[in-house]
């Protein structure tokens, strides 16, 4: 008798699980929604921001392609604003130019303006520019100079 009560106790919990879940996948739906509408507003404002010339915003823009962040993933994209924003300074995007032409991700492979980009980041102290340079004159030798 006693497992007829287990049994009989257990399809309550499944209800109360089951009616649980079903408002926890819908309240999930609703953060999603939420979420990408916020989303969506957020790379707008971002995407004015950097065509006025935010050096920040230029650089968040050049992240959001790289990673598909809020819009489709994109090397390319994340290329040209990952250069406009180096060229306003931004050591950040520097280096990340620099490795994406070192290794000729969404842009052709250039070397040369590859160190260019990461040397002009590590004369400004950037540290991972540094430790960057230090990684590809160890694998490359004296010609990274």
């Amino acid at each position: 008798m006693s497992w007829l009560l287990r049994l009989l106790a257990m399809g309550g919990l499944w209800k109360k699980l089951s009616g649980t879940y079903q408002q926890t996948t819908t309240g999930i739906r609703q953060a999603k929604s939420f979420a990408s509408g916020v989303m969506e507003k957020h790379v707008q404002s971002t995407l004015e921001q950097a065509e006025m010339g935010d050096r920040e915003a230029i650089f968040e823009m050049a992240e959001r392609f790289y990673e598909g962040r809020g819009v489709p993933m994109d090397y390319e994209i994340a290329a040209g604003w990952f250069l406009k924003a180096a060229e306003l300074g931004h050591t950040k995007a520097q280096t990340n130019l620099g490795m994406m032409l070192w290794i000729g991700r969404g842009c052709t492979r250039d070397r040369e303006t590859a160190l260019h980009w990461i040397k002009t980041a590590a004369k400004k102290q950037y540290e991972p520019a540094q430790e960057l340079l230090l990684e590809i004159r160890k694998k490359h030798g004296g010609n990274t100079r």
